[in-house]
């Protein structure tokens, strides 16, 4: 695992524990708003749960666009 992913994974932690919920939780709920846009899911979550601009991106990202699992 490199620094970014050492990062990022550190990043999505404490916004879970900020929360209070885990990251299965976030995207369900996301699923249920039925909004598909990654601008429109990113306003939402810095709307409804207070994050911030890079923290409802990160949130976005780790849902919609997962880093691919490695092998080997």
């Amino acid at each position: 695992m490199n620094s970014l992913d050492t990062t990022l994974q550190a990043q999505l932690e404490t916004i879970q524990d900020k929360l209070g919920m885990p990251l299965a939780d976030l995207a369900d709920i996301i699923k249920r708003t039925k909004l598909t846009r990654h601008d429109a899911i990113r306003a939402m979550l810095v709307r409804e749960y207070g994050l911030g601009y890079y923290d409802a991106k990160a949130i976005v990202s780790a849902i919609f666009d997962p880093a691919p699992e490695k092998t080997g």
